[in-house]
């Protein structure tokens, strides 16, 4: 009995740091909604000197923000109504004016970052900029290949729910070597990966204080050209070889920097 007791209180502190891991980064990640691009997002808390509790930063796939048109997103939050019931909440974020872009972009990465607010009614849990590893970090990490990671997003659109929530995806890093992330800023994952995907921010599966760690971004799919050939026809199409792709993380670092290095363009 004894011992049952001491295995029982070892694994009940794992089990909820790792609730905690998931919950942290799901409650951090939000759909990014455009009738012509759409796509997976998550926030940083923006702490610029007279920022409130609301500011944040929005970062995702640049080409999601680029091709999507109009001078808004809707990014899909979610909240509880006077009855505790879970719902979905559109809130519209501009992103261009006068067809002047209002988020900045990564000069050789599909990173982009846009600061906005959060409207107060709904549920989220921003990221610290301290969670997005540093490269020194990624190697203390000793990330490899193999090394297990996991994400939310919204393969294909598809939400979780009514209430917009994303969905859990675990994936494996498939490639090597990983550094330096200067001659290495992409490798792949061993993942099924889909449309809706580009966006999602990557952490390690485990980690020391039981919070996200993120690791990078996805920010596309790998597909391979084949093509079937039967009497009298020729088809050609497109296979997915269920790969992703992954920008590191110190790319989002100097993606965030540049708001408020650079001016807009």
């Amino acid at each position: 009995m004894i011992r049952l007791l001491a295995v029982f209180m070892v694994l009940v502190p794992q089990l909820i740091f790792a609730n905690d891991l998931l919950m942290s980064l799901m409650n951090a990640t939000f759909k990014v909604f455009n009738s012509d691009s759409t796509a997976t997002g998550f926030i940083i808390q923006d702490t610029r000197a007279g920022s409130g509790t609301t500011n944040v930063i929005l970062v995702t796939a640049d080409h999601a923000l680029a091709k999507a048109k109009g001078d808004f997103v809707l990014v899909v939050c979610r909240r509880k109504n006077s009855a505790g019931v879970w719902e979905r909440y559109d809130h519209k974020v501009i992103i261009r004016n006068d067809e002047k872009k209002l988020w900045v972009s990564h000069p050789t990465q599909d990173i982009a970052a846009l600061r906005f607010s959060m409207p107060p009614n709904v549920v989220y849990q921003a990221l610290d900029l301290s969670q997005i590893a540093e490269e020194k970090e990624l190697v203390a990490s000793k990330m490899t290949v193999g090394t297990d990671l996991f994400f939310f997003s919204y393969p294909g659109l598809v939400e979780a729910n009514s209430a917009a929530f994303p969905l859990y995806r675990p994936c494996v890093i498939a490639g090597y070597p990983l550094f330096p992330t200067k001659q290495f800023p992409v490798y792949r994952l061993s993942m099924p990966a889909h449309g809706g995907d580009s966006g999602a921010p990557v952490s390690l599966a485990k980690t020391a204080n039981g919070k996200p760690l993120i690791v990078g971004l996805v920010t596309a799919r790998m597909l391979n050209d084949d093509k079937l050939e039967t009497k009298g026809e020729h088809i050609e199409f497109k296979r997915d070889l269920d790969i992703g792709c992954m920008v590191q993380s110190p790319f989002i670092r100097e993606t965030i920097q540049l708001l408020d290095t650079y001016s807009l363009q």
